[in-house]
């Protein structure tokens, strides 16, 4: 019976070993997952933040705010095929930042209570000047650019969870 007792507490130890180091790992993984989403969400904001992208902010709000102005405002693909090369590039940067910016909240690539903090006003100050209004209602733009800042939209707007 002892022999019994022996080799059974052996196999528990053994058994309690392999779940105490799986569960651990599991813990590191997890924190270190959470620790790249953090640092994923940092570097977009730096992104957002840097001189370039300022740049392009600031001749996009330029070139929107002028569009606005007009009768018959462009959408965004007549932008593209009338604005010259540097002002389409400022509003493509605006653009395709906050597309990435919704692909990554969508795929669960971004810290969502640091995005929420550090994009939340900005997107929606963006997407409710301009992007709304051009973006979301030209029918010929590409489904890709529509789908994610609209679930951005969705998503960075949403009262607290």
């Amino acid at each position: 019976m002892d022999i019994w007792l022996t080799i059974l507490g052996g196999v528990l130890g053994i058994a309690g070993a392999f779940a105490g180091a799986w569960l651990a790992n599991r813990y590191e993984r997890r924190g270190q997952r959470e620790q790249e989403k953090r640092d994923s969400t940092i570097k977009l904001y730096e992104e957002f933040q840097s001189p370039d992208t300022l740049q392009a902010r600031i001749v996009a709000r330029s070139v929107f705010t002028e569009n606005l102005k007009k009768d018959c405002p462009l959408t965004i693909n007549e932008m593209r095929e009338n604005l010259d090369p540097v002002q389409w590039h400022a509003v493509s940067v605006v653009i395709t930042f906050f597309e990435r910016l919704g692909v990554l909240l969508k795929n669960d690539y971004l810290d969502q209570k640091l995005t929420k903090s550090l994009f939340a006003y900005d997107f929606s100050w963006w997407y409710g000047s301009y992007i709304e209004r051009f973006v979301k209602e030209d029918d010929k733009i590409e489904a890709a650019w529509g789908q994610y800042i609209e679930y951005a939209s969705r998503w960075l707007t949403m009262e607290k969870r």
